[in-house]
């Protein structure tokens, strides 16, 4: 049933979202109907003006030479407070791994001399295409699913799109580290030691 809701949860807010080239044509009633937005009578106005200045502040951001580009989507005519609502994580209680697996025998640390200062690992093929997590706070589940699909595409050379939803409903988080769980908050350290406890973690579908 979890597996369910949160599939649907992702489906739903997957809409066809306006590329760069369009946002300075892009309208608030475009926006109403890309992403089957209700808005009501009452605060349609405060709604699109919240909208349009957030428009611009993406438009001013990506015409700044930033190393990423931004766009709107189903949460860009909310106000601040309204949008870290659907935050997850709750700050001040750090996870306690009840055990940590060794390193293998042959693992060595490179000398930081031997690193490069950058990568852009989006460039390597090794980083999976964005998720939206839409109105559940389980960004600790996201963002730890996008870090083990990534080692993974490292270490075989082989990309998974894997499913968040499993961690988010499956992950055991009985001292509520960083939240209560599932779409309430938790902490990567969960998630990881969840994935190393279990058989792994199914492909998104």
């Amino acid at each position: 049933m979890k597996f369910t809701f949160f599939t649907a949860l992702i489906a739903a807010v997957a809409q066809a979202k306006p590329v760069e080239s369009e946002l300075h044509t892009y309208t608030f009633q475009q926006l109403i109907q890309d992403f089957n937005l209700v808005i009501d009578h009452s605060s349609y106005a405060e709604r699109q003006a919240l909208f349009e200045a957030e428009l611009k502040r993406v438009i001013r951001h990506n015409n700044s030479n930033a190393s990423w580009t931004e766009t709107v989507n189903h949460m860009s005519h909310l106000t601040a407070t309204e949008k870290k609502a659907f935050g997850g994580r709750t700050k001040g209680r750090v996870a306690r791994l009840e055990s940590q697996k060794e390193r293998p025998a042959d693992y060595k640390l490179k000398a930081i001399n031997e690193l490069p200062t950058s990568v852009d690992w989006r460039t390597h093929g090794v980083v999976s295409a964005v998720k939206d997590q839409g109105h559940c706070g389980s960004c600790w589940a996201f963002a730890s699913t996008a870090t083990i699909e990534s080692h993974a595409a490292i270490s075989t050379g082989m990309l998974f799109d894997l499913a968040p939803q499993q961690i988010a409903a499956c992950a055991p988080n009985p001292d509520q580290c960083g939240g209560q769980g599932n779409c309430n908050g938790a902490t990567a350290e969960i998630a990881f030691d969840y994935v190393a406890k279990s058989a792994g973690l199914f492909e998104e579908f």
